[in-house]
């Protein structure tokens, strides 16, 4: 038998649903029967009256199909409105109670929020009226302590400067500061009248070539020049130096004399310790130890001028004698005017004396009130500007005050580890710890039980 083109030209798919659609067509038409009664329905039926049956079988299908779409999608349709419906309520319900919900929770939360604020401003209030109490004392306490550094500041100043007219300045800013200072006593011992000539006069020198530092003029119209240095060391080039002045003074007539005072040491290169005057032809030499009071300064230098200026006059007298080989005179007089300076100088020494006792003990008085005040910055952890502290004096009180705490607690300290078992366990200030790691030493802290190197 041989098959219809449209199955043999189409392709493996189409064939396949031919085959299908035919399949359909058998089952539909011939369901249930034998193979005989297929065969004499089928050869009863003719082509035109299946092809009619079909396009029923179909129509009725077709109708059944839309009847059913119909009916579906009503149904489909009143499902979903009902279900449309019921998601609106439950929406519509599930708002009611979220708005109640919100309520009731911002009502709480707004309650709770309200009692945490009033005890957050109440601890607030609590905390800024102790700040500003520990503020309020603390500014008392610092006003209180700067007026007191202040004041003894100021009384620590006139005490220096009591101590300074005494021992004279001793720290400076530069080297001409210092050479001033010095140059300065020259003019101060003769302006307050020298005992050998109170109508002499002084000039700075300094300004002209190898005129040393001063130049005084007596009143018999003698020149005595006189270099001045205020140094610890006195070195050869120094001396050498004053040589060179008076040699070419000498030449050039401006002075018959030359004065060299060390102000702080007594130490003279070639010349050795000289406390006292050291003369030879025309030339002195003169050391000054530098812990005499300023008083004392200048009544070893007025006394080394009186003193050139009498070995002078008394070669000069000498060079007379030898000449006319007579009029021994000056002996008498240079004798009574030893005795005279003698007694003058005993009694101002005795003056001097006292005024340095009283300031002394001036001194003690400040410096035993300063540490008691020290005593109490380092005891209430004051904090304190540096330019306020001695710190010698300072020192002295940390320690006093690290040795009492060592000696109530006693702590088992090493010398590796001293420094920082006291910075842990004391109250103190930057300054101390400072201090401490810097300047206190294992052997300043009282040995107690369980301390050792």
């Amino acid at each position: 038998m041989q098959l219809p083109s449209i199955y043999s030209d189409a392709n493996d798919k189409i064939k396949q649903i031919i085959i299908e659609l035919g399949t359909s067509c058998y089952n539909k038409l011939f369901k249930d029967m034998e193979h005989d009664d297929i065969l004499l329905s089928y050869s009863n039926v003719n082509k035109n009256s299946l092809h009619e049956y079909y396009e029923k079988e179909i129509n009725h299908l077709k109708k059944r199909i839309d009847d059913n779409f119909c009916n579906y999608k009503n149904e489909i349709e009143k499902i979903t409105q009902k279900i449309h419906f019921e998601k609106e309520n439950e929406i519509k319900m599930l708002n009611e109670k979220n708005i109640i919900l919100q309520k009731e929770t911002g009502k709480i939360i707004d309650d709770k929020l309200m009692s945490q604020k009033h005890i957050h401003e109440k601890e607030l209030q609590y905390h800024e009226n102790n700040l500003k109490n520990v503020t309020e004392r603390y500014d008392l306490e610092k006003t209180f302590t700067e007026t007191k550094l202040k004041d003894l500041s100021e009384e620590l100043d006139k005490k220096q400067a009591i101590i300074d007219n005494f021992i004279g300045k001793r720290d400076f800013n530069n080297n001409t500061e210092q050479g001033d200072v010095g140059e300065k006593m020259i003019d101060n011992v003769v302006e307050l009248g020298l005992t050998c000539d109170s109508k002499a006069i002084v000039e700075d020198s300094s300004k002209g070539g190898g005129s040393g530092d001063r130049i005084i003029t007596f009143s018999d119209n003698l020149k005595m020049m006189i270099e001045v240095k205020n140094k610890n060391i006195i070195t050869k080039e120094d001396r050498e130096q004053f040589i060179h002045h008076y040699t070419n003074d000498f030449k050039e007539n401006k002075c018959n004399m030359a004065l060299f005072v060390s102000l702080i040491t007594e130490q003279i290169p070639n010349i050795g310790n000289k406390p006292i005057l050291f003369y030879n032809d025309k030339v002195g030499y003169i050391g000054i130890n530098k812990n005499l009071t300023l008083d004392e300064r200048y009544l070893r230098i007025e006394r080394a001028i009186q003193e050139l200026y009498d070995y002078y006059k008394r070669d000069v007298e000498e060079e007379k004698d030898k000449v006319e080989n007579k009029d021994f005179s000056v002996y008498n007089e240079l004798l009574g005017i030893r005795i005279s300076n003698k007694d003058t100088w005993e009694k101002k020494v005795k003056e001097y004396t006292k005024k340095l006792e009283n300031a002394q003990k001036e001194c003690t008085e400040s410096k035993k009130y300063l540490n008691e005040l020290y005593r109490k910055i380092q005891n209430d952890n004051i904090i304190i500007e540096d330019k306020y502290v001695d710190e010698k004096m300072y020192i002295e009180e940390l320690i006093k005050n690290i040795n009492n705490w060592v000696s109530e607690k006693k702590p088992i300290m090493k010398k590796h580890n001293y420094k920082k078992i006291i910075i842990d366990n004391m109250k103190l200030t930057d300054l101390d710890k400072n201090f401490i790691n810097k300047k206190i030493k294992f052997t300043d802290i009282s040995q107690q039980p369980g301390s050792n190197q």
